[in-house]
């Protein structure tokens, strides 16, 4: 019995009307209506086939490469498996070709829908003129195997723009990504340059086309013309062992499926042409698998072509069939429509939009700038229009920029002076008769207009230099003097209100991490591992060092320490302060966490008002005595008094969105001596493992081995995913253990930690990313374990070795069943919160998430049911839905607690009794709505990854 997709009963083939037939033993061609075709994607999408029966094959074994043959010790057999593939004939006249070859003629009964020699669908858009030559053979993109490491992105990968262009920085979000086709015909791509054009789309044909249902593709992805007629694109893998391959999925993954073609128009004979030329291609494909195929092999499927008869209009028209329509009739793209590029910025963006991380300084992206357009006003002293975030200053960190230098920092409190000034002229006459008879001073000027902020630089990178450590504490004083009180006081009868600062990049934590971790050093008065903290912990900031950064940021920690008093930084103060604040602040919060995930287009700042808060608007109070500044004040407006160390009094405390309560609940404090350890543990490469969730991390061996830096963050459970990080400490090997491991292993040990009750390990065995190991039957037992933690308060780590495949693979598991999500927003949300480290999950594990899928898709629906059944009827028998369903009784006579039971794949005859029922196969088309199918996810993630790796 085959795998893969199975014909609901309801939906018998030979019941199907015949618009062309084939010789024996190959099927005909059958119509389909659009309803019908719905009941099939849903019977196709539902499957949570194991990955034993599609892998090693869909790795290209059939390609001949013996590297793979021999890794993987199996041979090319064909799986017994039939997939599903949409595929859109375009009706436009200007794509037809009247030299194109037409396929072998049909042995049909002569059917008025069928083609004939003398009929212009031979002049269809796959081919042309020069689809015969050599030189123009159809394109095939193929991927190039990922290595297992650590990938740093690049700092320039993502997008980085020149200093005098930072105004314009916001726009950068949106720019255009490359788009490739997988393996296009010069007539298809000609032919799609009239369509209605996505510039942030992944969708490889440069602009996607119109009447486009979900995952669906285009007669050029998928044949070639050769000699004989119309084929199947052969895969082009590359040499030696590749477990990456995701460019090549599509054309493998077709030629195990049957082929669906639909057309604006419905059944008209250009699609029954493109009909035709697939049946082509299966048949050859056929033909040429039975010529290798061992006498003793199963016999190998006949796949099916069919064609919808129904125009695109009955998927538009129809409520139910509407979720399936990714691009209508008039070019307007869906909720539907898997913008993968977009979306993934728009994470990045929601990610790291601006903050605050000091009172008036925030920290953000490239789209949180303020922008003038064509239009606004021109008035310097009105923000109203243009910077609603009421930014005074941005200063870009990017690679290569310049310091600013003492005659820039000058000038900069001359323009400032000069808004004052100006801001006084305009006002005090108005105010004059109500104002100045009380007051001797006009009222703080207002947030100013975008085209009047004041732009600095800053390099991102910096070599660790004494000029440099100069220049960097020259603008780090500057910075904060401006964010308390202004930073000057002019000549003008203008109050000076604290200038809003804010610091941002391309990406919005990486360039940007060494000016905000030396602004919280300078104006916290605190060490390096504590302004860690406090912007990890404190202010809920993810950010990334690049380790070249390090010695730099260790010498400017070393200044400050030397300049103030020994009182005044206070490097004792234990590490897991911050953690504590926290804790203190989340028992007052109640319910799940609320974070958009990219869909807020809110900018997270303290005040919601397009004017300045009330509190800079007010005189500031007589600051507290501080330490003197670093540096002699730059221009005679500059105050010679000490800045204050903390907010004026009122200002409003910055708004945070409510997250789960997240505290380790450990009665167990780790005996530790020295609470900066973590930070001079030759493992610490920078950074922190990446906060995907308030309560989970992902990250790599090092981190989990680094037990001082788990305690720091609060982190109380680890899930070990293959790379075991339980290793006994020298002198321990005869299962002892050290009560204070502090003393004996200045750098910890987390089996030390285990052994002692502080932290909880679970360490999964035997996963090796290999392509050959399987995590499916790992998803729920973990995924439980996690939540038992979550429940008890504490954080977990998932690692495996570099934190890019098994754990990430994880990682995003416990995403879709946590939060509800399809896979494809937990690969984003997971791939966006890893910052600088691309996630690259092997092809076998990301197969393994779509079984997933599959599986909390129906266990959603099974529990929808029988509560809605339990609310209509509470005391009716157990219907249908609930032979699998356990019921728990508690020892209260009159409580019943129905708990689910996790089945994984689900036999086909119980999945197609599933579907036989309406309101199930309903439902469960509306859980799935925003599935992918395999080849279209694996189309998608390749060409997400193919700019940070080309």
């Amino acid at each position: 019995m085959s795998a893969g997709l199975r014909y609901p009963d309801h939906l018998a083939l030979d019941s199907l009307p015949v618009l062309v037939h084939r010789p024996e033993p190959h099927a005909p061609i059958r119509a389909l209506d659009a309803r019908q075709l719905a009941k099939l994607r849903i019977a196709h999408d539902c499957l949570d086939t194991p990955d034993s029966v599609l892998f090693p094959f869909l790795h290209g074994l059939e390609s001949g490469n013996q590297h793979q043959l021999a890794f993987f010790q199996k041979g090319a057999a064909v799986p017994d498996y039939r997939g599903l593939v949409c595929v859109l004939a375009t009706d436009d006249d200007q794509l037809r070709n009247a030299n194109a070859p037409s396929p072998p003629s049909s042995d049909g009964d002569g059917s008025p829908n069928s083609s004939s020699d003398d009929d212009d669908s031979e002049d269809d858009e796959l081919f042309d003129e020069h689809s015969s030559n050599d030189s123009h053979q159809p394109h095939e993109l193929y991927a190039n195997d990922i290595p297992n490491g650590y990938h740093h992105l690049h700092r320039n990968s993502i997008s980085s723009s020149s200093s005098e262009e930072s105004s314009n920085s916001a726009e950068s979000w949106n720019s255009q990504t490359t788009d490739t086709s997988l393996a296009s015909s010069q007539a298809a791509n000609d032919a799609l340059a009239a369509c209605p054009l996505s510039s942030s789309s992944s969708i490889p044909f440069g602009r996607p086309p119109t009447s486009l249902l979900t995952n669906s593709f285009l007669p050029s992805d998928l044949l070639s013309l050769s000699s004989t007629g119309p084929i199947f694109t052969a895969p082009r893998v590359p040499d030696g062992v590749s477990l990456r391959n995701f460019g090549i999925q599509l054309p493998i993954y077709a030629t195990l499926s049957d082929i669906v073609v639909y057309s604006p128009r419905g059944a008209s004979r250009t699609t029954i042409a493109v009909a035709e030329r697939f049946k082509t291609a299966i048949e050859a494909q056929y033909r040429d698998r039975a010529m290798v195929r061992p006498d003793n092999a199963p016999p190998l499927l006949h796949y099916n072509v069919f064609v919808v008869t129904e125009p695109f209009s009955a998927f538009e028209s129809d409520p139910e069939l509407a979720p399936l329509v990714a691009v209508t009739a008039s070019g307007t793209q869906t909720a539907s429509y898997p913008d993968l590029a977009a979306r993934e910025k728009e994470e990045m963006r929601s990610l790291t939009q601006a903050s605050e991380i000091l009172p008036a300084i925030f920290l953000g992206n490239a789209a949180d700038v303020p922008v003038w357009r064509s239009g606004d006003i021109d008035d310097p002293c009105d923000g109203a229009a243009n910077n609603a975030a009421g930014f005074d200053v941005c200063v870009e960190c990017q690679d290569g920029a310049p310091f600013p230098g003492a005659p820039h920092l000058r000038q900069a409190e001359d323009h400032l002076a000069a808004l004052d000034s100006l801001w006084a002229t305009g006002v005090a006459p108005g105010v004059a008769m109500n104002v100045v008879r009380t007051a001797p001073r006009t009222p703080p000027r207002l947030a100013p207009n975008a085209n009047a902020v004041l732009h600095l630089s800053c390099p991102s990178s910096p070599l660790s230099t004494q000029a440099n450590i100069g220049a960097l504490l020259a603008l780090v004083e500057f910075l904060v003097r401006l964010s308390r009180d202004g930073g000057l006081h002019s000549h003008t009868a203008t109050q000076r209100r604290p200038m809003r600062i804010l610091v941002h990049s391309a990406d919005g934590y990486t360039d940007s991490s060494v000016l905000a971790l030396c602004l919280l050093m300078y104006a916290r008065r605190c060490s390096l591992p504590e302004a860690y903290l406090e912007l990890q912990c404190a202010r809920m900031r993810s950010f990334f060092v690049y380790p070249q950064d390090l010695p730099l940021l260790r010498r400017v920690d070393q200044k400050l320490a030397s300049l103030y008093p020994p009182n005044a930084i206070s490097g004792s103060v234990p590490a897991t302060i911050a953690v504590k604040r926290e804790r203190e602040k989340s028992r007052s919060r109640e319910g799940r966490w609320t974070w958009g995930f990219g869909r807020s287009n809110s900018i997270s700042i303290s005040s919601s008002s397009a004017t300045m808060p009330d509190s800079c608007l007010s005189a500031s109070p007589s600051p507290p005595a501080t330490p003197t500044p670093l540096f002699p004040p730059l221009s005679s407006s500059a105050p010679n008094t000490p800045t204050p160390l903390s907010s004026p009094p009122g200002t409003p405390s910055p708004q945070r969105r409510s997250r789960a309560a997240t505290s380790a609940g450990s009665s167990k404090a780790p005996l530790v001596t020295n609470h900066h350890s973590w930070f001079n543990d030759p493992r610490f490469d920078g950074s922190f493992p990446s906060r995907v969730l308030p309560f989970l991390y992902l990250g790599n061996l090092n981190h989990a081995a680094n037990v001082y830096m788990l305690h720091a963050l609060g982190i109380t459970h680890v899930v070990s995913v293959g790379e075991c990080a339980l290793v006994p400490p020298p002198g321990n090997n005869n299962g002892g253990s050290s009560p204070r491991c502090g003393a004996s292993h200045p750098q910890g040990s987390l089996w030390i930690e285990e052994r002692e009750g502080r932290i909880k390990v679970l360490d999964i065995k035997g996963v090796c990313d290999d392509g050959i190991d399987s995590l499916r039957s790992q998803f729920a037992p973990i995924c439980d374990w996690i939540d038992r933690a979550r429940l008890e308060g504490g954080k977990v780590l998932i690692h495996c070795r570099v934190g890019v495949s098994r754990s990430a693979t994880v990682t995003i598991a416990y995403v879709m069943k946590h939060l509800n999500l399809p896979l494809v927003d937990s690969y984003l949300i997971v791939r966006s919160r890893r910052l600088s480290v691309l996630i690259q999950p092997n092809m076998r594990l990301l197969y393994n998430l779509c079984g997933w899928e599959a599986e909390l898709a129906h266990d959603r629906v099974t529990k929808a049911l029988k509560d809605a059944h339990n609310e209509s009827a509470p005391c009716a028998a157990p219907s249908v839905i609930d032979d699998e369903m356990t019921l728990v009784y508690s020892t209260s006579t009159t409580t019943v607690h129905v708990a689910p039971v996790t089945t994984g794949s689900h036999a086909p005859a119980d999945l197609a009794a599933r579907l036989a029922d309406s309101t199930y196969a309903a439902t469960l088309q509306k859980e799935l709505a925003r599935k992918l199918t395999w080849p279209f996810l694996a189309r998608e993630v390749h060409l997400l990854n193919e700019k940070y790796l080309s």
